[in-house]
């Protein structure tokens, strides 16, 4: 298909072209955190070593970096003359890079036919300011889970999942009733930034904005009733405080959760510990859209993995051709970003194109449902600053008694001290 020939193009260019073959040989570095995981690090180092062998002008030095480390670890190594060629970069690391001014912008450094690919809301995701900084490469998005068995037990229609709020809080007393031991829904609310992207799509249900405009509003009546909803879900057992999502996977694997609001990659994890077959994992578990608040609207917040160049980077049309090869080629895409990263490719009409890899009944929902819904949250330093103080107030709301109006009063003072008004 033309919208793969991305690696194909690239070797074609001319000299003049903006990811043209370096004249010799050179080497670049990659950070990225799939090099640290049990789960994914062969497999990202076989796909390396796949691209050195279409290229073999270009060496490719990985370099392991934790997840939970990479953002700090990449800020204090471009301040410090030592980052990388390219990063694999997530949520608000990338934006706080654009900030920091230490990215390069990519759309006169990739090629037209790669740009020209992409999915426009997966490429609006890495624009700041009209410049494209962050290539897209696994589309992960957030989607509500919904496990049937456990709806019809609680006597719900296993075939019609809640669409608005209001019908997800009696379907979880419902479930509540009848299954004790289950838990009706399965949200991060720790205290990271990680936990306020998951909640960021229920606050725009709300049309709540804890820090709108890059100012603290915590305390108005959206923010109230966002943070009424929490004390609901704390107060009935709807679900278990200030736990990290990755607590709720494996009590999801046991049918122990109803609803979940994860990414794509559920599916691998409920599978590796149940050892369901794709046919019953299908059966068992569906996915759609965030339910709706009063306006109706859904929304999505993405966990996707981006690509990065650094402005340091004395290699920049060598790094230009792996985060191409690695983002848009159909090889890197077969063997790495389905097979091992349980994502969607950021590319044009990718279930058709792959039909045997995507043709399922969990990607095309998240094709066809959530990916026209994510919404970027306000990732940046506003973000930096205020992720705590708002976190710490959704963690009071759902496990604790203190009226709202107070949370709301003690977050907005914090959110004025550390964003400066």
């Amino acid at each position: 298909m033309v919208i793969f020939c991305v690696a194909a193009c690239a070797q074609s260019q001319t000299a003049t072209g903006p990811t043209a073959a370096p004249s010799g040989p050179v080497t670049i570095t990659f950070a990225n955190w799939a090099a640290a995981e049990t789960a994914t690090k062969d497999h990202i180092a076989q796909s390396i070593a796949t691209f050195e062998q279409a290229n073999p002008s270009i060496k490719v030095t990985s370099v392991p970096i934790a997840f939970s480390d990479i953002g700090h670890q990449l800020q204090l190594q471009n301040t410090s003359g030592n980052a990388p060629d390219v990063a694999e970069i997530a949520g608000n690391d990338g934006l706080a890079l654009v900030q920091a001014k230490a990215l390069q912008p990519l759309e006169n450094l990739l090629s037209k036919s790669y740009v020209d690919s992409l999915l426009p809301g997966e490429k609006a995701l890495g624009e700041v300011q009209g410049h494209l900084d962050l290539a897209p490469w696994t589309v992960a998005p957030l989607g509500f889970w919904y496990n049937r068995d456990l709806l019809s037990k609680a006597g719900l229609d296993p075939a019609s999942p809640p669409k608005t709020l209001d019908q997800l809080t009696a379907a979880m007393a419902k479930i509540k009733s009848a299954e004790p031991d289950v838990i009706p829904l399965g949200l991060d609310t720790t205290n990271r930034t990680f936990g306020l992207d998951v909640n960021w799509a229920l606050m725009k249900d709300f049309n709540a904005n804890p820090f709108g405009g890059g100012k603290a509003t915590a305390d108005t009546p959206a923010m109230g009733r966002y943070l009424g909803f929490i004390r609901t879900l704390g107060q009935n057992g709807y679900t278990v405080p200030n736990q990290k999502i990755g607590y709720f996977r494996p009590l999801a694997a046991q049918g122990k959760v109803a609803f979940q609001f994860d990414g794509p990659y559920l599916q691998g994890v409920i599978q590796s510990v149940n050892h369901q077959s794709n046919a019953d994992f299908y059966k068992t578990w569906g996915v759609t859209t965030l339910p709706a608040g009063s306006s109706g609207k859904h929304f999505s917040t993405p966990t996707d993995h981006q690509l990065v160049i650094f402005r340091s980077s004395r290699q920049k049309a060598a790094a230009a051709k792996f985060v191409e090869w690695l983002s848009g080629s159909k090889q890197a895409i077969t063997d790495y970003t389905v097979r091992y990263e349980s994502s969607l490719p950021p590319v044009k009409n990718a279930i058709s194109t792959f039909p045997t890899e995507l043709n399922t009944p969990v990607f095309k929902a998240f094709s066809s449902q959530v990916v026209p819904v994510v919404t970027r949250p306000a990732w940046g330093d506003t973000y930096t600053s205020g992720y705590s103080a708002v976190m710490a107030g959704v963690q009071k709301a759902i496990a604790g008694s203190e009226p709202i109006s107070q949370i709301q009063t003690e977050m907005q003072s914090e959110l004025r001290i550390q964003l400066g008004g």
